[in-house]
Formats: structure tokens, sequence, C-alpha cells
């Protein structure tokens, strides 16, 4: 399947405005786009091998419940039937029906990819590994200006006494 310079470009765009403004140079924006692309490339192979395995199993009940679920969600988001449609022009989409199809392959494709890595899980084919601290260190070193500026923080302690009332007081 073939993967598109415009999917790229999506997702390079989709990021979150701190990562954008960390791809300040030709260079970090050419690299943010072999990192996008090296990704689309395993999300796509992963669900490659879950259609091909014949012990996954996605029926298309599910995937049309959680669509409507995800439907219903964001058409709440909007006040009136028009801004929602209007937004889904915005993003490409010329009906509703056109977008409710994309969030289909969208849903499908994640509950291949799920349900194949919950299966190597269980099976044991796929272990976590955790991360040396070496390891940690270089991914901070690296990303660090993706994390942006950590918020000022204020701590407080309270001390309460309870006083013991007298007889005379409690009476």
């Amino acid at each position: 399947r073939a993967i598109l310079s415009s999917q790229v470009d999506e997702r390079l765009f989709n990021l979150a405005p701190q990562e954008q403004a960390a791809l300040q140079s030709a260079a970090d924006s050419m690299q943010a786009r072999r990192d996008i692309l090296k990704e689309l490339v395993e999300d796509e192979l992963l669900f490659q091998e879950a259609v091909r395995d014949t012990a996954i199993e996605v029926t298309e009940r599910e995937v049309v419940d959680s669509v409507d679920k995800q439907l219903r969600a964001i058409r709440q988001r909007f006040t009136s039937e028009l801004d929602f449609r209007r937004e889904l022009q915005v993003a490409g989409f010329q009906t509703p029906d056109e977008y409710r199809r994309f969030l289909g392959d969208e849903v499908r494709r994640g509950f291949y990819k799920q349900r194949l890595m919950q299966k190597l899980t269980d099976g044991g084919d796929f272990k976590e590994v955790q991360p040396t601290e070496a390891e940690m260190r270089k991914f901070f070193e690296e990303n660090r200006r993706n994390f942006g500026q950590r918020p000022a923080t204020i701590a407080f302690r309270q001390i309460i006494v309870a006083p013991k009332p007298t007889d005379e007081a409690r009476a």
C-alpha cells in the first residue's frame, strides 16, 4: 500500500504546538518528516501482519458501534449541523458519510493492530523491554525541546490542631 506525501504532511501539520515550535530549521523539519514516514511504514506493516493472521477477527458490528460512538462525541462539540458540516469541509471531507467511511477505516485498522499486539504479548512473542538509565537520558536529551517548559509549582503544608473542648464548653 502506498504511503502518500500528503499523509506525512498531514501528520506534520497535526503535531502538538510545542513540537511544531521545535521545528526551527529545515534539518529539524526533514528529521520530523523521516520520523513520521518511519512511523507510517511501521504502522502499515503492523496492520498488514494483523490482516494476514487468521486468528485475529474484527467484526463489522464492533467497528460500526465504535464509529457511531466517536461521531456522536464529535458532533456534540458543535452547536449546529451546519457548523459540523462546515468543519468537515475545512478538514477535507465533502459529506458526513465520507468522514464516517474514513473513521471506519481508521477504527478497523486500530482494532486489527491492537489485537495483533495483544496476541503477541499474550503469546510471549512480544515482551516489554525496560530501557536502561543511559537510554532514557539519551532520549530525554534528544527530545528535550519537545517537552516544553515545566510549569511553576507551589507547595504548602497546613497543620491543624483540633482543640479539646472542656466539659463546660460541651455543655
